[in-house]
């Protein structure tokens, strides 16, 4: 996630608001505990040598009793999630608005659609085994171009 994230910042040319804050925030359940962790990333000035952090700010035992501890929990992990929406929601839609301003979005989803809705070639029984693999060799180059033809159309 937090990699993603830096990623729509680079290419929204905005990077250098990324860095140094928190960007993520995660809830880990298991049958023994729920977990809170925040995560962000520095970027060193000389080397720009990108590093990944994150810490744990809750745990709790969702087997408790205690209703005290389940309200905290509840609390706790409400305002993060809250928080980090909120806080995220704003530069993610302004980078994304910004991205499709620069890429037509629409006709590459449209072109990966079709393609992807291209039925398959049926093989007859009777076709001998060097047909098959000839027409197999074909499909996968078939597929490597339509997969290069999106990659620029979303490179442009």
């Amino acid at each position: 996630m937090l990699y993603n994230l830096q990623h729509l910042r680079k290419v929204a040319d905005k990077e250098d608001n990324f860095y140094n804050q928190i960007q993520v925030v995660t809830l880990a359940l298991t049958t023994e505990s729920i977990e809170l962790c925040y995560y962000w990333s520095t970027k060193s000035e000389s080397s720009d040598r990108i590093q990944c952090f994150g810490q744990a700010v809750g745990c709790w035992n969702p087997n408790s009793k205690s209703s005290a501890d389940y309200k905290d929990a509840r609390r706790r992990i409400y305002n993060a999630l809250e928080w980090i929406t909120t806080k995220n929601r704003v530069w993610i839609t302004a980078d994304l608005s910004k991205i499709e301003k620069h890429f037509d979005l629409t006709r590459s989803l449209e072109s990966a659609r079709r393609a992807q809705m291209t039925p398959p070639v049926s093989v007859s029984r009777s076709e001998s085994a060097d047909a098959r693999k000839r027409r197999a060799s074909q499909m996968c180059q078939e597929s490597r171009s339509r997969e290069s033809s999106l990659n620029r159309a979303r490179t442009v």
